[in-house]
């Protein structure tokens, strides 16, 4: 496939509007906050916390992974990154660099079906990140 406007273009255009989309509605998220803006089609983004603290960060982004591959009616299928404490804190100064690093969620909108498919992704991840806070 040739990248032209009609070709793999039109691929990566809607790769890239749905990860455009998906960081604002994350700046938007009283539940979840992005974490870097997407260069391309990869999402990374964290559950908000009481404290801003890597260490619970860390592992509220550990309870939203597991709660998410772990849903019996409909698994997300999501990954983590490993952001080092000053990595995150340049990006975050408010949050406490109190560990060494914090996980981070990372999402690949590798195909052009995310971009009609990200109001539901979306919703489903901000619902388990929700839940995620009301167990911390």
């Amino acid at each position: 496939m040739l990248l032209t406007p009609d070709g793999f273009g039109r691929i990566l255009s809607a790769n890239r509007r749905a990860a455009l989309r998906w960081a604002d509605l994350l700046t938007a998220s009283g539940e979840l906050e992005l974490y870097q803006h997407p260069d391309l089609d990869i999402v990374t983004y964290f559950p908000a916390t009481a404290d801003a603290s890597l260490s619970s960060i860390d592992a509220a982004s550990q309870r939203l992974l597991r709660d998410a591959m772990t849903a019996e009616a409909d698994p997300v299928f999501l990954s983590v990154l490993r952001a080092d404490a000053g990595a995150f804190t340049r990006r975050h100064p408010h949050v406490a660099a109190d560990a060494e690093a914090a996980r981070v969620m990372r999402s690949v909108l590798i195909k052009p079906e995310f971009e009609h498919y990200l109001p539901t992704l979306h919703a489903r991840v901000e619902d388990l990140a929700a839940g995620v806070r009301t167990t911390a």
